[in-house]
């Protein structure tokens, strides 16, 4: 519908969205106004739909290269809670440097 705009990958121009992972969810977009309104109404209608319920309160909003206050207007908006990077997902550390250990 052209309403979420995702993250554009430069190596490959196409557009990152989404990844799952069993009962993880990562949204990825574009830092936008309209991206914050559209992914409140995707949520919204997937509980619709699924008849099950979004836990707003342990969603979590990252901000890369994002003003701080634009983060907290949208975490208010959503009802979700801001976090900071590193992160992690499944037990993986992510936006991390990685020190490889020499033997």
């Amino acid at each position: 519908m052209g309403v979420f705009f995702g993250y554009m990958l430069e190596s490959t121009g196409q557009s990152l969205t989404l990844l799952q992972f069993v009962d993880d969810t990562l949204i990825i977009g574009d830092k936008t106004h309209q991206n914050v309104c559209s992914t409140k109404a995707l949520l919204q209608l997937f509980e619709v739909l699924s008849c099950l319920s979004v836990n707003f309160h342990k969603s979590k909003l990252f901000g890369v290269h994002v003003q701080e206050h634009k983060i907290t207007q949208a975490t208010c908006f959503l009802h979700f809670k801001v976090e900071v990077i590193p992160f992690v997902v499944v037990g993986v550390l992510i936006g991390s440097y990685y020190k490889l250990s020499t033997w």
